[in-house]
């Protein structure tokens, strides 16, 4: 068994804590087990592919694997954990600001949503599901694009965090309502870099056209076109 590093434990017990109620105290020991033995000792960027050799392991449902990945994602960060980066070290861990972990609101629903916010909403979650139908490994492919080439797009690890909470379906609007309109269209480019990468320009191309077709559905379209974000 790997020798747990300083920050460790901490990110074993957010995981348990993300496995409550969602796996049997048996099937849970199994996950932690895992975890200690391939990748508490500080393989990179391991959550999604942790998360799938969960479920492979102990052959759930797809369903179900997307909820556990969802309540992982939420417990590290609940803990300050930034659940894209390695195990090891401090280069893990970050302080829980507002800005690192965006309070939760009401969706698209929320009294402080412009237009803006919500046909890019809409875009950035359709590529997202146009993302995941093309199964585990597109995802985590476009997962570490995102990281690749984030800071190429002059966005911070906050919004990319905030981008990545999006992506595991948690309902953290509040960093995005705080972006100007004109800040947008930095993400929609890091997400087609990032899908080009993953799925191909032919493939990322269609992904991207029909997001934005479904967006121009909106009424909001109307305020601001969704082909701004291209």
């Amino acid at each position: 068994m790997a020798t747990p590093n300083s920050s460790t434990p901490g990110i074993r017990d957010a995981l348990a804590d993300g496995f409550r109620g969602l796996l049997g105290d048996a099937e849970t020991q199994s996950a932690l087990s895992l975890w200690d033995r391939s990748y508490a000792t500080g393989k990179p960027h391991a959550l999604i592919e942790y998360v799938n050799e969960v479920a492979a392991a102990l052959m759930l449902p797809t369903r179900q694997r997307h909820e556990i990945r969802m309540a992982l994602y939420r417990a590290l960060l609940t803990r300050g954990i930034d659940p894209t980066r390695s195990s090891t070290g401090a280069a893990g861990r970050r302080s829980v600001t507002p800005a690192t972990v965006p309070r939760v609101v009401n969706g698209t629903g929320s009294a402080n949503a412009s237009a803006a916010f919500r046909v890019f909403r809409s875009v950035v979650l359709d590529v997202f599901r146009g993302v995941g139908a093309a199964g585990a490994t597109a995802e985590r492919d476009f997962s570490q694009a995102i990281r690749r080439h984030a800071s190429a797009q002059k966005i911070t690890d906050s919004g990319r965090m905030a981008l990545e909470a999006w992506a595991a379906q948690l309902d953290d609007d509040g960093y995005f309502l705080r972006l100007a309109a004109t800040e947008y269209p930095s993400f929609s480019h890091l997400m087609y870099v990032a899908a080009c990468e993953a799925l191909g320009p032919v493939l990322a191309d269609r992904v991207f056209s029909s997001a934005i077709a479904q967006a121009e559905t909106l009424a909001d379209a109307a305020q601001f076109p969704p082909r701004r974000l291209l």
